[in-house]
């Protein structure tokens, strides 16, 4: 799984509940690490319960190699935590239930995610930061990659 643009037509994709401009991709990764969308046809050999099962396994065990890293300002005080990787499923992170929970003592238990592209993660504290000044250097991740996934923020809140 991957979170791609709209605009990219995934032959198999779902919806991002509130978005209109990203959609969860589902992507067959090659040995060399390669993707390429996987075909409507390929559901009746892996429907999408097992794919997803596999994405969120394969995104746990990526998770278990990257180090976050947090800003902060002149008050040590976390402005974002930002996750790279070159591997193009990074994106499917945020899709492992409690994903944020673990930036809690960081960000506070709500925040807001943006994934400007397929080889980084941002995630910000949703109280004290004005987003507004952010969107700028956000929207360059996007349109100076690749990979562009989604210029959208997206809020996690504690339920």
């Amino acid at each position: 799984m991957i979170l791609d643009p709209h605009f990219y037509h995934t032959p198999v994709s779902l919806p991002i509940t509130f978005s209109s401009r990203t959609v969860v991709g589902f992507y067959d990764e090659a040995s060399d690490g390669s993707v390429t969308p996987i075909s409507a046809a390929s559901l009746a050999e892996h429907p999408l319960p097992e794919l997803k099962r596999l994405a969120l396994a394969h995104a746990r065990a990526l998770l278990q190699h990257l180090t976050p890293k947090i800003s902060r300002d002149k008050h040590g005080v976390a402005i974002d935590v930002r996750i790279e990787s070159t591997d193009p499923s990074l994106s499917s992170l945020v899709l492992i239930p409690g994903f944020t929970d673990q930036f809690a003592n960081v960000l506070g238990k709500n925040c807001v995610v943006s994934i400007p592209n397929r080889q980084v993660i941002f995630l910000f504290p949703r109280i004290g930061e004005d987003l507004q000044e952010l969107t700028d250097a956000l929207r360059s991740f996007y349109h100076n990659n690749a990979w562009p996934v989604s210029t959208e923020l997206f809020e996690w809140r504690e339920r």
